[in-house]
């Protein structure tokens, strides 16, 4: 958590302490899982430094928001898929755009961070980001409780869940238009 916030805060190179050959492991795997633009600089003994891998502007903002957006879709109909057929791949499906998802969205955050005057209600538009993250996080979440306990889920539950992906749809296409 410390590592993504930190990312979304927009620093271009960030140098960490490590206490074991297994902490860099993690924050490696969390870099190449969770965070655009950010790569592995430099290990040593008990350091790992983490360096912008490119450039990034502002231009790049309005397409990531646009991928955020139809990456939290993506989410929602393998969640749907999922939902409908209780298989391993529609599980792995659900886990992996779930993933996408929160590196577009660190990516929004952090460009936000980094060029406040990106836009006009960048701070609205930094909670919108948010809230698209939680929405897949909690599909994910649903997906791991459903595999833990072998939970078949019932046809309320399904309709109720296309009732959301449609009032999602709905909103996402009303927030394009302004």
């Amino acid at each position: 958590l410390v590592l993504a916030a930190v990312h979304k805060t927009g620093y271009d190179q960030i140098k960490i302490s490590t206490n074991s050959p297994k902490q860099i492991d993690l924050i490696i795997q969390k870099v190449h899982r969770e965070l655009v633009n950010l790569d592995v600089s430099q290990t040593k003994k008990d350091e790992i430094t983490l360096s912008r891998t490119t450039e990034h502007s502002p231009e790049q903002f309005a397409s990531t928001i646009n991928k955020s957006f139809h990456s939290t879709e993506l989410v929602f109909n393998n969640g749907l898929r999922l939902l409908n057929n209780q298989t391993e791949d529609n599980y792995s499906l659900v886990f992996s755009s779930e993933i996408y998802n929160n590196r577009l969205t660190n990516f929004c955050e952090r460009l936000i961070s980094k060029y406040t005057n990106i836009t006009e209600g960048a701070h609205f538009l930094y909670i919108i980001i948010w809230n698209l993250e939680s929405i897949c996080d909690n599909i994910r979440d649903m997906a791991k409780t459903m595999q833990s306990a072998g939970v078949k889920p019932n046809k309320m539950i399904v309709s109720e869940y296309e009732s959301i992906l449609k009032e999602y749809k709905e909103w996402s296409k009303n927030f394009h238009r302004m």
